[in-house]
């Protein structure tokens, strides 16, 4: 009497499938098991590392702030001074007409005082003017200390040599014409003593006006620093996605865990010469990548940054199938406990070319650090929690075989992880763009630990982030 698989191959039976024992189970659940206590042991591990590493880098950078800040403060550059000394400058060798000593360095003295004042009250105004920091500016009038005093009475002695030889000599005072024909002569007359006078009061003023100028600087730069904006940025990547057996997570395939390892073949309705089908070897090939968004910075530094943003991503891979069968079939898998009703399923082989195609809503958060203080490189690491929008991709049900297109193995909320390298290159009103090598690796996009074996999608992108 034939079994049921001559019966099958002969057209007796319309259904045929593989049923393990008990036995098979149980080695299966003692695996997934196995698996699982990995799996919790490898994600704690990576866990454990991600925060030893974020919490490294936030000591480093807190560390850097503070040695920038040192070296960072420098003296406040005085603007140009207002004071126009040319009006003020003196000639040592101008005479000056026999008068009455006491009489001319009082006169000189006062006419001195005078005019300093209301320079410095003008050049104060002008500056409060400029920078309307009125309210917390004053205008304070230079005083000579002890040690000008005493420069002033050293000097007079000299000054009485120099009026005793300018009587025997006496000189005819400068006169300042105006271009006004009818406007009178402007005498200035002036001797050694208030040109000396004049030298030191100025030169106080200078210290002054030099004090308030660097108040008023670090009062605007500290109003500036506190308007700074959000820096936005823009991405695209694009670039090449595959699937591929997850090999870095080490997880077997379903036929491991149910044959031990072993080249059991797996017989099903699509695949009726008994020819053995393994996960691991289906045929995929690369598709294309495609993503755009934008984001802002949430920290600056001057070595690392934080971004945050709102991406969309396209994905897509090839998958070489046999034929396609257009009727209606019940497929069940078992390693799911799902029974889906299909309109069309596809048969293993390599005369069909299936497209996979992955829409997905990504909000990276991106870390961006800048080593050795390089402005040209940088090197980001990312967190993509995603929304699947849509797919349209084939499921391999192992039990019976076949293709057919099914959602129910993916989950809704997907989760990613990117590494990056990319270089500055300048663009017009100091922005910059960074283009540099990004790869993509899904983490846990499966509903089911023996779908797990696969990564989603991996991907190979060219990124331009417009800065």
């Amino acid at each position: 009497m034939p079994n049921d698989l001559e019966q099958f191959a002969g057209g007796e039976l319309k259904e045929w499938s593989l049923q393990p024992d008990k036995a098979v189970w149980d080695a299966v659940a003692e695996r997934i098991r196995k698996e699982r206590k990995r799996r919790i042991i490898f994600w704690w591990t990576a866990a454990a590392i991600f925060a030893v590493v974020m919490a490294s880098t936030w000591i480093f950078m807190q560390g850097d702030d503070a040695t920038e800040a040192a070296f960072v403060k420098q003296e406040p550059t005085p603007a140009n001074k207002e004071v126009n000394q040319s009006s003020i400058k003196l000639d040592d060798k101008i005479g000056a007409p026999s008068v009455d000593r006491q009489k001319t360095n009082t006169q000189a003295q006062n006419s001195s005082t005078q005019q300093i004042n209301s320079q410095t009250q003008s050049t104060v105004n002008l500056l409060a003017g400029k920078t309307r920091l009125l309210p917390q500016v004053s205008a304070k009038q230079p005083s000579i200390s002890k040690n000008d005093k005493s420069i002033l009475l050293q000097h007079e002695d000299e000054n009485k040599t120099i009026l005793d030889q300018n009587t025997a000599n006496a000189k005819p005072a400068i006169s300042v014409h105006t271009q006004d024909a009818l406007a009178d002569d402007i005498e200035i007359k002036t001797d050694s003593l208030s040109s000396i006078e004049s030298k030191l009061v100025i030169s106080s003023l200078d210290k002054h006006i030099d004090s308030v100028k660097a108040t008023v600087a670090d009062t605007v730069q500290q109003k500036t620093s506190n308007r700074k904006k959000l820096q936005w940025y823009f991405t695209m990547q694009v670039g090449i996605s595959d699937i591929q057996p997850n090999k870095i997570l080490g997880l077997a395939t379903a036929q491991d865990m149910q044959f031990g390892g072993s080249a059991s073949p797996v017989f099903g309705s699509g695949n009726i010469s008994g020819i053995a089908i393994s996960p691991g070897n289906l045929q995929y090939k690369a598709g294309y990548s495609f993503s755009l968004g934008a984001g802002i910075f949430l920290i600056n530094k001057k070595q690392w940054q934080l971004s945050a943003g709102l991406h969309y991503r396209f994905a897509s891979m090839d998958l070489i199938t046999g034929a396609k069968v257009d009727t209606v079939f019940q497929a069940r898998d078992n390693r799911i406990n799902t029974v889906n009703s299909v309109t069309a399923f596809y048969r293993p082989g390599t005369g069909y070319t299936y497209q996979h195609q992955f829409h997905l809503l990504q909000m990276p958060v991106t870390l961006y650090v800048q080593p050795f203080a390089s402005k040209k490189w940088r090197a980001n690491l990312s967190l993509l929690p995603a929304v699947l929008l849509g797919a349209k991709a084939l499921h391999y049900n192992e039990g019976s075989n076949v293709f057919y297109v099914s959602n129910q193995q993916y989950q809704r909320f997907l989760l990613n992880s990117s590494l990056g390298m990319q270089y500055a290159i300048p663009i017009k009103k100091g922005k910059k763009i960074w283009v540099g090598p990004q790869f993509e690796l899904g983490l846990r996009n499966m509903h089911q630990s023996v779908l797990s074996r696969k990564a989603f999608f991996q991907s190979a992108n060219i990124s331009f982030t417009i800065q």
